[in-house]
């Protein structure tokens, strides 16, 4: 498909929270949301590596964004449970310094490996050492699968603090579709996002490392490293591949990122973020598989106009996107602004 070298769009998105709390501890939240904002993703450019990650697309509609309760657990947790609109990062820290425009750039991929209905609970056992559990699926309201037979991912995840400087986290995933399988979370290539086809039932369990270090109160350097190794679950064949159920494949990416705050102004941040979208580094399924690799380069800076008004430029660059090198560089620019009230 031929997509149109350059193109400028204008969109927006509103949300509002309707914030409730009954102990003064606790947090009942509904969040409507509105928008015709484009994802910048494969209809667009025809890869999901230019995704941004704020869009929000509803035709202007107003929808039921999210709906969770948050309460504490003592006075060292935490549990959320959740009936729409919710993933593991609701509690669970990604230990991410930077602001990021794109998908990518959010945090580790693996952290996205389920989304929408369910619970999480973390528990901060000291300074140094904390854990999380949290499990979500997008086919609660489904009456094929519910809450247990569809599309899920249980994470867990150790979270260590030896300093007010210093964070690593340790992360297991386990993820499954019956299908529309996606196991790089609708970012990376599309061989990733499905290594057996969209109509093969996939598993896939996945570790991740993440960590920061604030050099100094206005630097902070964080990075992540993602795995996954998917496993078909129903056969490839139904896609016509030439694979059998127990193919598996493995799925990498990792980042680096750099925080800069208050330059320029207090409360301002320049970001930036270098990495690999989620890549299939290797299949049982012959010739679906990514021979080259793919860059994300991005920058943006968040500027306070008032303690309400955020402006934030920002330009988003995939070297060889589909990890192709014979496809042509991808470059976003997009200027970004927040209203608070």
């Amino acid at each position: 498909e031929d997509f149109d070298d350059t193109n400028t769009l204008l969109g927006g998105r509103a949300i509002l929270n309707f914030d409730t709390s009954f102990t003064g501890r606790d947090l009942l939240r509904t969040r409507l949301r509105a928008g015709n904002t484009s994802n910048f993703s494969t209809g667009f450019t025809g890869t999901a590596m230019t995704k941004f990650g704020f869009a929000t697309n509803t035709g202007n509609d107003v929808k039921l964004n999210q709906l969770f309760y948050r309460f504490p657990l003592g006075n060292k947790g935490l549990v959320s449970i959740a009936a729409a609109g919710q993933g593991a990062t609701a509690l669970i820290p990604t230990l991410n310094p930077a602001f990021s425009i794109s998908s990518f750039g959010f945090n580790n991929y693996i952290y996205e490996l389920g989304f929408g209905a369910g619970a999480g609970i973390y528990y901060q056992f000291n300074h140094v050492i904390a854990t999380g559990a949290a499990y979500y699926t997008g086919s609660a309201s489904n009456s094929d699968f519910g809450l247990f037979n569809g599309a899920f991912g249980a994470l867990a995840q150790v979270t260590l603090t030896p300093s007010d400087r210093f964070g690593m986290a340790l992360t297991y995933v386990r993820y499954y579709s019956p299908e529309t399988a996606n196991t790089a979370s609708f970012l990376g290539s599309q061989f990733a996002q499905s290594p057996f086809g969209s109509n093969t039932a996939t598993s896939s369990n996945s570790l991740g490392v993440s960590t920061s270090y604030r050099f100094s109160d206005r630097f902070t350097l964080g990075g992540w490293l993602g795995y996954s190794n998917a496993i078909a679950e129903s056969s490839p064949r139904n896609n016509d591949f030439d694979g059998s159920t127990g193919s598996k494949a493995d799925i990498w990416s990792w980042a680096v990122t750099a925080a800069f705050p208050d330059i320029g102004k207090l409360g301002s941040q320049l970001n930036l973020i270098v990495g690999m979208p989620p890549r299939l580094a290797s299949n049982d399924v012959v010739g679906r598989r990514d021979r080259d690799v793919s860059y994300h380069l991005e920058l943006s800076y968040r500027y306070p106009l008032t303690d309400r008004i955020f402006i934030t430029p920002g330009v988003l660059v995939i070297i060889d996107p589909e990890h192709n090198d014979e496809n042509d560089t991808i470059g976003v620019g997009l200027l970004r602004t927040q209203f608070n009230f």
